[in-house]
């Protein structure tokens, strides 16, 4: 008897399936363990957050150019996980990524380019802050990063996952 609950005990243990699965505007998300896979163009990509816990977070409408800068603020560095994400999102699109500065703000680096709101290109601006926002002002983004729910809510909206 003792044998058999414990074959029946280990039975369950490795039956226990801890994914879930959400479909969402024609994508598969599978959680696994606490990160959400999806496959876009061929690619398998991960996310923190789902689509569908996303929805709340509202965008105002912006378009993608062809070439958009991104502006870091300190203490962010070109390295940093979340500018990896983001950036890599957008060459998955066919953006060019450029870094650079606003005017009138103290650059990290003398050799990055001053973009501006008033041009004709897309300047996201990645901040660290308490809340998460996203402002639009003209053709700049300001990414108010709290959490990775930003990140992930942007690089939805890059990939034409969601609106």
């Amino acid at each position: 008897m003792i044998i058999i609950l414990m074959i029946s005990s280990a039975l369950t243990f490795f039956s226990e399936d801890n994914t879930e699965e959400q479909e969402y505007n024609d994508y598969v998300f599978i959680n696994n363990n606490g990160i959400w896979l999806t496959t876009y163009e061929n690619q398998r990509l991960t996310f923190e957050y789902s689509p569908k816990e996303l929805e709340y977070f509202l965008l105002q409408n912006f378009d993608i150019t062809p070439i958009t800068y991104l502006v870091l603020n300190k203490p962010y560095d070109i390295n940093q996980y979340e500018v990896q994400r983001l950036t890599a999102f957008l060459r998955l699109k066919g953006v060019n990524v450029q870094f650079a500065c606003l005017p009138n703000q103290e650059c990290q680096d003398d050799t990055l380019l001053v973009a501006s709101c008033e041009g004709e290109y897309l300047v996201m601006n990645l901040k660290q802050a308490q809340e998460n926002s996203v402002v639009k002002e003209n053709n700049c983004i300001t990414l108010n990063h709290g959490d990775n729910r930003v990140i992930d809510r942007i690089s939805y909206k890059i990939l034409g996952i969601m609106d």
